[in-house]
């Protein structure tokens, strides 16, 4: 009945669970007590006739009795939220070493790795906490009722001993049923979360493809399904409490009637009855909460199931040995290395090759042919196969991981910049000081970014490296490796997509730290090819030429196409004048340096001095919030109706079946005759089946309610963030959105569930109990009011205000828990190379004991208030039944003191719901205020009232164009450029000069001032997706959605044909990655999919292109990360596709600028030269110093 794993890891707390167990059998024991003692005052209250002072011994005890319950009932929830917290944060642990030991080859979405380690290990806490200790009182307190009631009465156990097994028959029956729901649910919730943060990554992709609207219908699509397979799940949890509820009310109400008509016989004592009538509710009652804990119980469950899959997968990272190497490593050698991927034919074989210290080596090839492989498996992120490579003569799955790794230095091509200082993000984990760290900076040439902020090395770079340009990037990933002083240096294409002056400052930076190591080089850029001693050339997985540059060179063969393919026209213009000049000197390269500044000026996209993190925007929940969580209800407001009025009726059905089982009880014992009792009797079973129908359809209704809420708050929350993308991510992480979507509109069920309808009954049933007493005598209705002020409304606010400040945290404090996660997953390469993951997994840690020290306070509190309730409804019984007693005498009318005391007992199940509905208000508040921020925040870009027709096949004008990324920096200062329609242009110059800000503003991601002509109408007059949809855009970073490689490609346009589709690959030079793929087109790939290296990504995104059929063109480093001959082969079908459509071309590279129309040449946000590439040329100006500064790299 307890899930395996989870009983495994409660053992590990063998102390917590006697505690437990001791605590349960002392606070059965008090219940039997409190239950003797007061039946024993009541009995003596009607029978006996005695006064207050004659009872003082019995109500003494009875006082005993209940302090011993609530001293055993607050340890017993202390103990029991430990014991959950303690296996949750067991498992986490796990886990997260799991997670790093799993390495780069992750099988699981990111979202579905951070959906485990939150919701669902919160949801195993609920399982310890709650479920399994449900079963033990399930268990141990009906024994000890059990042995009470039929030593009292023996004919009683035999309704209890038919009754019992069918609870554990009808739950094992629904559980097979509620165990596959369970899980269905679990994958629709994954999936969601998996899906959100996918769409929050790619939604500037999706934007560009006109794409992103068309979320708003698929998250209300899944949304509706998850709450539907959440509801099929809930109604079979509430048939298994159902069938409990039934069991236990309809016993109850045959144990009551029994008892009625034997006390009418004269068989049994008043007091012996009513002692009977006290234990029975008491002795189902644990299993009516067992059946209420049984979703929770099942969600663990699966909960459970999803990490012990999580934990089974293999591990990627390789094991090792013991072995270290003694002075330096001199040699790397890999002989006959032949390595396949998991469920793919794609991997290496049969590689051999030698890299030694001081003769660097450099691997070369296609996209896709092994480069990263090879360089992975020497770094210590994939295990060799045995004798495969060897350290010294050593062989690698030997030598001692972590040493291996310590000597390696792994600068890889797309460097993830973890959120954190400055000084965190340069020294990253390092032991070294701040000197040390200004020492690497100079050398790299990262002096400026740490001036230009006002806190220096405190400064706070954001997720992913907000703030940082992409060169500045790279050059923080070298800052590092200078830091870091590995003996081997393993470079993967580390000057992509930089400038040729960033690419100087690197390349002069990167031959510095070279010196003495063993370097091992991956890229395509010819010049990085010169830095090597031997080059090996691979090509599908097999190395086919290998040499040096010169020797290459000079044999006919697929390298010396790649260079051929690599110089492009312009080397024989300005090649002959770079012999007979002087060496290109670094005294030249400063002179080019000061004519091509690398202002960076692109980094400034929130601030002058730093980036900061953005405190979490929030406000009074106010009429806005109120109106937001009510519109959303209206498909489901009879939902919302039935709700009330059955919560109402389920209240007052369980007062009415204990109260008139007690007048029963008290007038059977004064034995009238049948016909008296004969309406009782009915009144009882109706009651008590009544109650069980109506908590089952409250239960429903209520649900059915709030997952209607929950759908609507999510597609309103999309809805609102769509517009604000990507501007508003550049402020708040994808991780704190992720969060936001998830788990503060998760919190809001609580909103609906436990604040929005118990407070209404409450009301209602107070009002009704208060009458009743009434009737019996006005004296009464004094504590039911006090009772209902105290208990009802000061406590719930006494323990909200000790939640207060944790309640207000914990929120944004998740939200920053799920945005290191994102942040972590991405990072790992990194991470697992710098031998990071303790550092991380400490940080990680201690986020999350802030959240459970925070969580911690309000299980106190929460418990501490339930305990006070406990004790206060006690209290408030025996003071009424005192009470009633003093003002009622006879026999007949002493009986309405039964009555009394049992209708107050009842009623108060209907003020116990209040503790939680302040807090879950409260809450809920916190979660409304972050989902309203987003209605605070300013639109960048607003669609017009009126769209104008345009024609997009005409000449697009710039006019005094002014654009900042914020107020204190301009990108563009009147700006004026005219295109004319079918032109195609190339834009070059340094990295921040503008740019990409410029396609920013013409793919309506950012608004300007000034004016953007299409013909003759202004672009803001145009509507941003018919716009969008006349463009076809590639950008510097392709994002390959969780999807099908076809679903990726079909991106650009779903209604495409198979023909077309077919095409679009093809002419991407993409069919040889579908035929490795395990299930061709229809192979999952993106995060927790297929892998695909970065020129193959590049490659999808040509094909989204080529199946797009746009009239404008805007291509942002298109071609970055391919090997030459592709590059080429591709360059010329991308001339040949934008032929006739106006294109705009970014581009660090100088192949093929001779075929394009105009080249613009820009600086510091301005056009500085315009003309074709012979105009150029001529001109002697910017872009041929910038030419001449690439080939003199080359030569």
């Amino acid at each position: 009945m307890i899930q395996r794993t989870a009983f495994k890891a409660l053992l590990e707390h063998k102390g917590q669970l006697l505690l437990l167990g001791l605590t349960c059998l002392v606070e059965s024991l008090s219940i039997v007590g409190q239950a003797w003692f007061f039946g024993t005052l009541i009995n003596n209250f009607i029978f006996s006739e005695n006064t207050l002072h004659d009872e003082r011994y019995s109500i003494i005890y009875l006082g005993i009795a209940i302090i011993v319950r609530l001293l055993a009932h607050y340890i017993q929830e202390s103990v029991a939220n430990r014991l959950g917290s303690a296996v949750k944060a067991t498992f986490r642990e796990r886990a997260l070493e799991h997670m790093f030991k799993l390495g780069v080859q992750h099988k699981e979405r990111h979202g579905d790795v951070i959906h485990m380690l939150t919701d669902g290990l919160e949801q195993v806490d609920a399982y310890v906490a709650r479920y399994i200790p449900q079963i033990l009182y399930a268990i141990m307190i009906p024994l000890i009722m059990g042995i009470a009631i039929v030593d009292t009465l023996p004919i009683i156990g035999i309704i209890l001993i038919i009754t019992v097994p069918l609870i554990p028959f009808f739950m094992i029956l629904i559980g097979k049923q509620a165990d596959r729901l369970n899980k269905e649910q679990w994958e629709r919730m994954s999936f969601l979360s998996g899906h959100f943060l996918d769409v929050l990554q790619g939604i500037t992709t999706l934007k560009l493809f006109g794409r992103a609207k068309d979320q708003i219908k698929v998250i209300g699509r899944l949304s509706e399904e998850f709450k539907d397979s959440t509801l099929r799940v809930l109604r079979v949890a509430f048939l298994s409490a159902l069938v409990l509820e039934l069991v236990s009310t309809i016993s109850t109400a045959l144990i009551a009637v029994y008892l009625g008509l034997t006390l009418l016989d004269g068989e049994i004592s008043f007091f012996s009855a009513f002692f009977i009538l006290l234990l029975a509710p008491e002795f189902y009652t644990p299993f009516r909460q067992l059946g209420a804990a049984f979703h929770t119980g099942m969600a663990g469950k699966t909960s459970i199931l999803k990490y012990e899959e999580f934990m089974n997968r293999q591990p990627s990272l390789p094991i090792g040995g013991q072995s270290q190497l003694k002075g330096d490593v001199q040699a790397i050698e890999i002989k006959d290395l032949t390595f396949t991927y998991e469920d793919s034919e794609n991997g290496v074989q049969h590689i051999s090759l030698v890299a030694k210290r001081n003769f660097p080596i450099m691997l070369v090839g296609e996209s896709g042919a092994g480069k990263s492989t090879i360089a992975h498996i020497i770094g210590g992120f994939l295990t060799a196969p045995k004798g495969s490579v060897t350290i010294d003569g050593l062989d690698l799955c030997d030598i001692d991981i972590e040493w291996w790794r310590q000597q390696i230095t792994y600068v890889s091509q797309h460097p993830h910049i973890m959120k954190g200082t400055l000084r965190e993000v340069l020294s990253f984990g390092m032991d070294v000081s701040d000197k040390e760290i200004l020492d690497a900076c100079k050398e790299v040439q990262l002096l400026d970014v740490i001036s230009r902020h006002a806190d220096g090395l405190d400064a706070v770079i954001g997720e992913g490296g907000l703030g940082l340009s992409g060169g500045e990037r790279q050059r923080v990933a070298l800052v590092r490796a200078f830091l870091r002083k590995g003996q081997v240096l393993i470079l993967d294409e580390v000057t992509a997509h930089l400038d040729v002056k960033t690419e100087a400052i690197i390349s002069s930076a990167i031959k510095r730290l070279m010196d003495n190591k063993i370097v091992i080089i991956i890229g395509h850029r010819l010049q990085t090819m010169h830095w090597a001693s031997t080059l090996y050339v691979l090509k599908h997985g097999r190395i086919i030429q290998q040499g040096s540059y010169a020797t290459l060179l000079a044999v006919d063969g697929y390298f010396k196409d790649l260079v051929t393919s690599g110089l492009g026209e312009f080397s024989s213009t300005i090649e002959e004048q770079l012999k007979t000049e002087k060496s290109f000197s670094l005294e030249h390269r400063e002179e080019i340096d000061n004519l091509i500044r690398v202002d960076n000026q692109d980094a400034y996209v929130l601030g002058k001095d730093t980036i900061q993190t953005p405190e979490v925007s929030t406000f009074k929940l106010g009429i806005q919030g109120w109106k937001l969580l009510f519109t959303v209800l209206s498909p489901a407001k009879w939902s919302l109706v039935l709700a009330l009025i059955f919560t109402f009726l389920t209240v007052f059905m369980n007062v009415g079946l204990l109260t008139v089982s007690a007048w029963l009880l008290a007038s059977a014992a004064l034995q009238p005759g049948l016909t008296y009792l004969s309406l009782a009797i009915v009144g009882v079973r109706f009651f008590g089946v009544s109650r069980a129908v109506c908590r089952y359809f409250e239960r429903y209704t209520s649900h059915r309610m709030a997952f209607q809420g929950l759908y609507g708050l999510r597609v309103w929350f999309y809805a609102h963030l769509e517009p604000l993308a990507p501007a508003i991510l550049k402020r708040f992480g994808t991780g704190d959105m992720l969060g936001r979507i998830m788990g503060d509109i998760e919190v809001l069920q609580f909103f609906y569930l436990r604040t929005l309808i118990p407070p209404a009954a409450a009301i209602a049933l107070t009002i009704l109990v208060a009458y009743g007493v009434s009737t019996i005598d006005n004296s009464l209705v004094a504590p039911i009011v006090l009772a209902a002020f105290i208990l009802g409304l000061v406590l719930p606010l006494v323990v909200y205000a000790h939640n207060k400040q944790s309640l207000t945290a914990i929120g944004p404090q998740q939200g920053e828990y799920k945005s290191l996660l994102s942040d972590t997953m991405d990072s790992l390469e990194d991470v697992i190379s710098y031998g990071n993951e303790q550092l991380v997994y400490d940080r990680i840690q201690h986020m999350m004991s802030t959240v459970d020290a925070n969580k911690g306070i309000i299980e106190r509190g929460m418990n501490l208030g339930n305990t006070l309730f406990l004790g206060g409804v006690q209290i408030t019984v025996v003071i009424v039944a005192i009470l009633a007693a003093n003002a009622l005498t006879g026999a007949w009318a002493s009986v309405m003191v039964a009555v009394a005391a049992i209708g107050t007992q009842a009623w108060f199940e209907a003020l116990q719901p209040m503790i939680a509905a302040v807090h879950h208000g409260a809450e809920s508040k916190v979660a409304t205020s972050r989902l309203t921020a987003l209605a605070h925040e300013p639109i960048p870009v607003v669609e017009p009232n009126a769209p104008k027709p345009f024609n997009a096949n005409r000449e697009i004008t710039f006019s005094d164009v002014s654009f900042g990324y914020d107020a204190h920096r301009r990108i563009y200062e009147h700006l004026r450029l005219d295109i004319k329609q079918g032109q195609s242009i190339a834009i070059v110059g340094a990295s921040g000069s503008g740019k990409t800000t410029l396609f920013n503003m013409l793919e309506r991601l950012y608004d300007y001032s000034g004016s953007i002509h299409v013909g003759d109408v202004e672009l803001k007059d145009i509507s941003i997706d018919t716009w969008r949809n006349a463009l076809g855009t590639i950008t510097q970073d392709t994002y390959i959605f969780h999807a099908s490689f076809e679903d990726n490609i079909r991106l650009a346009r779903p209604d495409a044909s198979e023909a077309d589709l077919e095409y679009a690959i093809d002419r991407a030079s993409l069919r040889s990655v579908v035929e490795r793929l395990p299930d061709g087109i229809h192979t999952i790939v993106g995060s927790g999919g297929h892998g695909l290296s970065g020129g193959e990504r590049q490659r999808v995104a040509l094909a989204r292109l080529f199946l797009r059929k746009p009239q404008v063109v805007l291509l942002d480093e298109p071609l970055e990360g391919l090997d030459q001959v592709t590059r080429k082969a591709l360059h010329r079908d991308l001339m040949e596709y934008v032929q006739d459509k106006t294109c705009l071309y970014i581009t660090h590279q100088l192949e093929g600028l001779e075929h394009m129309d105009r080249i613009l040449f820009m600086d510091k946000g301005q056009i500085i030269e315009d003309g074709t590439y012979e105009e150029l040329i001529a001109l002697r100006g910017h872009f041929y110093e910038y030419c001449y500064l690439s080939m003199a790299s080359i030569q």
